[in-house]
């Protein structure tokens, strides 16, 4: 086989039913490249393995017998892939079919190119601000965490944490990517910059991004080009993961930033960031409680199925909540308050641009490609319900 134009590398841990929407959208995206695919179950997990291999027989999967990490399994799939060019990206993710060409393309045609990534939204189709980012130096956090950000929207001075000064849908240079879907180039020594693995859970995805910055020169944001990431913002974060959020704030600041500075600018920085850990671990278990979002969960619902597939109405209807089924191969909808895609059917690109156009008018639900889950997404809160339709 001839060197892969792309390697893409996901690491899962169980969540059998986002990934084999993730898996399916990369089967459609590579029909005309030659990839490679890389899957690192981090779960050990030999059901998890025997979808993959049985579904999807094009990927290599790379079991392990203990949780590296995101940042650890993303390196093993770096150190094994065979292409000059690596993609990597998260199990929970709905690329278009000409996602992957165009970053390809782009490479081709800008030499001095580090990172890429895409505009993301979530499930509900909102716009997910961490598709890019400015360098997370102290003035713009603290602009971001003392909500200075929020009351001042339209001053790009308070707003670099989120890169404010670029357009969602514009193509521009940016500081920070999100690890959700990363493009990387491999280095002139022939090896792939990695994962610094004293991050966990948070973080990685900055240092690495700040890494390619410093050694390729810039990392780039294409606006115009989405995918979904079903990334809920929930409130209900556990002490254990806002924690290493935190932590990963200090270690990224002790690795890049605290050597240029003086020791009472470092203690400030510190007692700051532990501070505000503790604030949010307070808030998180307290004062959230009164401000969680209901859902429609259980309630039924009007459907507009996207699909040409009869048959697969029967397996909705088993739902209680998918009792009024109207089945199209048209987008446009009448009055129905949730659209469920047949991804056997229409294409990402349909699917992410009618979301876009159409994000707060309805709910969306998604079909895995062998109709054994459905996954519905009701809130920006959440990252989305799963239920089993065989």
């Amino acid at each position: 086989m001839n060197k892969p134009e792309i390697s893409i590398i996901i690491v899962g841990y169980n969540a059998a039913a986002f990934l084999k929407l993730t898996l399916f959208a990369v089967k459609k995206s590579i029909e005309n490249l030659k990839a490679e695919v890389i899957f690192i179950d981090n779960s050990n997990n030999p059901e998890l393995v025997s979808m993959v291999t049985t579904n999807f027989p094009f990927v290599h999967v790379i079991g392990n017998n203990v949780n590296l990490g995101f940042g650890g399994a993303n390196n093993l799939g770096l150190r094994y892939c065979k292409s000059d060019l690596a993609l990597l990206l998260n199990p929970d993710t709905i690329i278009t079919e000409s996602a992957l060409n165009r970053v390809i393309q782009y490479y081709r045609n800008n030499s001095k190119v580090g990172g890429i990534g895409l505009r993301m939204i979530n499930g509900t189709g909102s716009f997910l601000r961490e598709s890019k980012r400015g360098f997370p130096d102290i003035f713009t956090s603290f602009c971001k965490f003392s909500g200075l950000a929020k009351f001042f929207p339209n001053k790009t001075k308070f707003t670099r944490y989120y890169a404010g000064h670029i357009g969602e849908f514009d193509i521009h240079k940016t500081d920070i990517l999100a690890g959700a879907f990363m493009t990387l180039p491999r280095l002139k020594s022939g090896d792939f910059l990695l994962f610094d693995t004293s991050f966990f859970m948070y973080g990685e995805d900055v240092d690495l991004s700040y890494r390619l910055q410093q050694n390729f020169g810039e990392n780039i944001y294409i606006g115009d080009e989405s995918i979904i990431h079903f990334k809920g913002k929930s409130t209900e974060a556990s002490t254990h993961i806002i924690y290493h959020f935190f932590h990963s704030m200090w270690v990224f600041y002790k690795l890049h930033v605290k050597p240029q500075k003086n020791i009472v600018t470092n203690a400030t920085v510190y007692l700051g960031i532990k501070g505000l850990s503790y604030f949010q671990m307070f808030r998180s278990k307290y004062l959230d409680l009164f401000s969680r979002k209901k859902t429609i969960n259980g309630a039924e619902l009007d459907i507009r199925l996207i699909s040409n597939n009869q048959s697969v109405k029967k397996y909705l209807s088993n739902l209680a909540l998918c009792r009024n089924i109207n089945i199209s191969t048209s987008l446009k909808i009448d009055s129905e308050q949730l659209i469920i895609f047949d991804l056997n059917f229409i294409n990402q690109e349909s699917v992410i641009s009618f979301m876009q156009d159409n994000c707060g008018k309805y709910k969306f639900g998604f079909l895995t490609h062998d109709y054994s889950h459905l996954i519905m997404s009701e809130s920006s809160f959440d990252k989305g319900q799963v239920y089993a339709l065989k």
